[in-house]
């Protein structure tokens, strides 16, 4: 082999070895429908209040989009960006911008998910149903 062709050999090889590996965007783990289980906090610390027959909410998340169904009719669908994420664990923190301009602090952890919002903490479990 000449010394052009262990020069070709030796820029191809870098050029093989030095390149990153496309980044997919890291799974946020949000997806899916939640089924909200209570709403802590607010103006009375210590006080709880849970879902009924007709007090209840489901929100979905997917790639961008947040929806929230409260009740029977009254729904929200709006954008959504991740702003911050962190994993400790088991456990992935995330902070996310409506496109309202609200911001959720979130918390999952297997089939949980907790949204603070201002002074209250939402509690969802994961909806299976198809």
């Amino acid at each position: 082999m000449n010394m052009r062709q262990q020069l070709l050999m030796a820029v191809i090889a870098y050029a093989l070895t030095s390149c990153e590996a496309e980044e997919k965007p890291a799974e946020n783990g949000l997806k899916g429908k939640w089924n909200w289980v209570s709403t802590c906090g607010g103006f009375i610390p210590g006080v709880c209040i849970y879902p009924d027959q007709t007090n209840f909410k489901v929100i979905e998340f997917t790639d961008n989009i947040y929806s929230e169904l409260n009740g029977f009719s009254d729904a929200t669908t709006t954008h959504y960006k991740l702003i911050s994420r962190k994993v400790e664990g088991d456990q992935i923190s995330l902070e996310i911008k409506l496109g309202n301009g609200n911001i959720f602090r979130i918390r999952t952890e297997a089939n949980v998910l907790g949204i603070e919002k201002g002074e209250t903490w939402e509690s969802y479990e994961r909806s299976f149903s198809r």
